[in-house]
């Protein structure tokens, strides 16, 4: 395991469509091949694979322990958890983001931004009046960036808190802009960022990206893909 300041939290991005799946899928678990089995579409069933499957990587390498061999338990929403270490894993279309910490709950989350799905009706429906207020400044491009900034904050405090979005988008609201320092949520106990920082090109790519953490204002540090080895195809589609 790591040492660093107790409010450390590492993070990776995967794009999910280079990782070798036939690879990945030897560490999952019977009931984790069960529900990729499940997938209606090949590319939706080989993303899940390659994310679940980097993400056992990962918590493996820094637990020190066979990937294939962790045994999660699954809280009251069907968050995955381990004893001792707390992560969090999010993925929009090819992209995921994994966030690890000893610290306190995390959360994380990706969101592609597409302005068909950042219309008012949405963000009077789950958004916080504040946020509403906010957005209705707002137009075009900049309406459209600030409302997946709000969407992914919103989606990571909910995601560190541990209900996802049955815990109520619009229960409490989160703030705009770069945030170049993480924001208080004192309704949720929790602190909030962006990655645009720490992941620049999720941006330049068209995604949002947010990470979350209950009680201690994280500290983040992104993480080279490669200090843990996880197989990529030789050719990609």
């Amino acid at each position: 395991m790591w040492t660093g300041p107790s409010n450390e939290v590492l993070l990776w991005t995967f794009d999910l469509d280079a990782i070798d799946v036939e690879a990945v899928s030897a560490v999952l678990s019977t009931d984790e091949r069960d529900r990729a089995a499940r997938f209606r579409f090949e590319i939706h069933r080989a993303r899940y694979i390659a994310g679940r499957g980097a993400m056992r990587t990962v918590l493996g390498g820094v637990l020190g322990v066979d990937p294939g061999q962790l045994e999660f338990s699954y809280g009251a929403h069907g968050k995955p958890e381990l004893p001792d270490l707390h992560f969090n894993l999010s993925h929009s279309d090819r992209w995921a983001v994994l966030g690890v910490t000893r610290a306190a709950p995390v959360g994380v989350d990706v969101e592609r931004i597409n302005p068909d799905r950042s219309n008012p009706d949405i963000a009077r429906r789950f958004f916080a009046a504040q946020e509403i207020r906010e957005l209705s400044a707002l137009s075009g491009e900049a309406y459209v960036d600030a409302f997946f900034q709000i969407w992914a904050r919103k989606e990571a405090v909910l995601k560190a808190v541990g209900t996802g979005i049955s815990g109520g988008l619009s229960s409490f609201a989160v703030p705009l802009g770069a945030l170049p320092a993480a924001a208080h949520i004192p309704s949720q106990n929790c602190w909030v960022g962006n990655l645009a920082a720490a992941f620049p090109y999720l941006r330049s790519e068209g995604f949002s990206s947010a990470v979350a953490l209950l009680a201690h204002e994280p500290l983040i540090r992104p993480v080279c893909g490669t200090v843990f080895r996880i197989p990529v195809r030789r050719t990609l589609k």
